[in-house]
């Protein structure tokens, strides 16, 4: 008995057939979304030592995350989130193509691990996004990376409490408000790919509405 042999560009080609079909109906079931993007969560797994499918397998993630059934939330509405879902499982499929249409070689040593030169993986650290962020609020803020470009420390001018940029557990880019408890805002469908300025305006977006909340 022969196996039939799946490529990528099929797995893409099924996925995004799956996809329209969501994305057109409000209360389309998301079992057939999700069973695509589980066929391309394993396709990208074994591959995401390499930085493209490492991408893929991430958004696919938090695709997959995003579009499981729930608990209601009472602060989003059920429109809001099947876009959402929508939103994410699109990223996830181009990620996922933009990795299957990758030529070049990857560097790898003599034992086939994928060992790229220090500083090339990611083009920039999550201190980085701190420093572009208050760049975006104005002169009176300043960041301070913390260890390693890991995380960063976001205050305005004179002030000692302010806001930690990191990411936590999961992967996932996150705000602390040191002024709140230190509750977290988390940007969940966010990652590396989405580009520097595009975080740091998400960053400083959401301390302008958490400033604008307490003022209120």
């Amino acid at each position: 008995m022969t196996t039939a042999i799946v490529t990528a560009s099929q797995l893409a080609t099924d996925a995004r057939v799956t996809h329209r079909a969501y994305a057109a109906f409000l209360h389309r079931d998301p079992s057939e979304l999700i069973d695509r993007l589980d066929e391309m969560c394993d396709y990208a797994a074994p591959r995401s030592s390499e930085r493209p499918w490492g991408v893929a397998l991430q958004r696919l993630t938090r695709a997959l995350r995003a579009a499981s059934p729930a608990p209601a939330r009472p602060s989003v509405s059920g429109r809001a989130e099947h876009q959402a879902a929508a939103t994410a499982a699109l990223n996830a499929i181009v990620a996922f193509e933009e990795a299957d249409s990758v030529t070049v070689t990857l560097p790898h040593d003599e034992h086939g691990r994928y060992v790229p030169a220090p500083g090339t993986e990611y083009p920039f650290h999550v201190s980085d996004i701190g420093r572009a962020a208050v760049h975006v609020l104005g002169s009176h803020w300043h960041a301070e990376s913390s260890s390693f470009g890991v995380g960063a420390h976001l205050t305005r001018t004179s002030s000692v409490r302010g806001f930690v940029l990191g990411v936590d557990d999961e992967g996932d880019l996150f705000l602390e408000d040191e002024d709140d408890s230190n509750r977290r805002s988390h940007f969940l469908y966010s990652t590396a790919a989405d580009g520097l300025l595009p975080l740091a305006h998400l960053v400083a977006d959401r301390i302008r509405e958490i400033r604008e909340l307490r003022a209120a």
